[in-house]
């Protein structure tokens, strides 16, 4: 792994945690509605962990993935609702905010509901969105599998190769010993079974090129 790799790995690993704590601080309190300080720790990071753990299932699950879907839907649900309730009961005055997306003459409550999802609801999918990254950013590739159809492929194109091969091979064979014959062929007279013996040679090279 070089540094390049580290590098991107670190960042994902470091935005994930970054978020997924504020997340889970955030869903502290919504979970103290019901349950004292430590369960509420106890189930707010149960949750991060649940839905990191769901998303993964997700991935790498080759089985039926229903029962998946549904809990990593459910305890995603539970973390933006408790996001929403940390950013509704801590917003102070958004008027401002308001006025940005001309939502002024809106109901306040609608408004600090839209205000609430996006300062905290999102915060959830954003963690797992750098999780389902560092995942698919390390997930190993998938090897084409061997079969006897890409066997018989490979065999089959080697085959052509080196009939191609052999084929240049005799061109090339062929094409010096006419240069030879056109050289004897002005002597011939002179030499008459000098050309036969230049043509036979050439026919026995070509011939044990073919038959390899």
């Amino acid at each position: 792994m070089n540094i390049k790799e580290k590098f991107w790995i670190g960042t994902f690993i470091s935005l994930w945690v970054l978020v997924s704590t504020v997340s889970t601080i955030h869903s502290i309190e919504f979970f103290e509605l019901s349950n004292n300080l430590f369960l509420s720790w106890c189930l707010a990071i149960g949750f991060e962990i649940g839905a990191m753990a769901s998303l993964g299932g997700i991935i790498v699950s080759k089985g039926s993935k229903t029962l998946i879907w549904i809990l990593f839907i459910l305890l995603t649900t539970f973390q933006i609702h408790g996001n929403m309730y940390w950013a509704w009961s801590h917003s102070s005055d958004i008027s401002e905010w308001t006025k940005l997306f001309d939502m002024v003459d809106e109901d306040p409550n609608f408004t600090r509901r839209v205000f609430a999802f996006v300062s905290g609801g999102i915060l959830p999918l954003v963690s797992l969105g750098f999780i389902k990254s560092l995942m698919d950013y390390l997930a190993p590739k998938e090897e084409v599998p061997v079969t006897e159809d890409t066997k018989i492929h490979t065999n089959n194109a080697t085959e052509d190769t080196k009939i191609h091969t052999n084929e240049e091979k005799s061109d090339a064979i062929l094409q010096s010993f006419r240069k030879k014959r056109n050289s004897n062929e002005l002597n011939n007279k002179k030499n008459p079974s000098k050309l036969e013996d230049v043509i036979d040679e050439a026919e026995k090279v070509v011939n044990s090129i073919g038959e390899k």
